[in-house]
């Protein structure tokens, strides 16, 4: 699996994991409806998206620490990806 499909498998299961709708259009914005997430669950968003990556095969390394959480919540689902692109070995 490519490094793009494989960041965009892992955020769309951490989305139905945390109960949130899949990407309709990918230009929600996570902070705001439908997704609300705020600094401490896209911590954890950004943390589960790391283990899931952790267990993918190949295996990929997700630096989410390097990633600025204001960043993430001010952007769509794309953005966010190419943010986890960014960190992702």
């Amino acid at each position: 699996m490519s490094k793009a499909a494989a960041i965009d498998l892992a955020v769309r299961q951490q989305l139905a994991s945390d109960g949130k709708a899949l990407p309709a259009t990918y230009r929600e914005v996570m902070r705001d409806a439908p997704y609300n997430y705020n600094s401490p669950t896209m911590r954890a968003f950004l943390l589960n998206v790391a283990n899931r990556l952790k267990i993918d095969v190949p295996p990929m390394n997700f630096d989410w620490k390097m990633i600025n959480v204001d960043d993430c919540l001010a952007g769509d689902v794309k953005t966010l990806e190419g943010y986890i692109a960014s960190v992702t070995n």
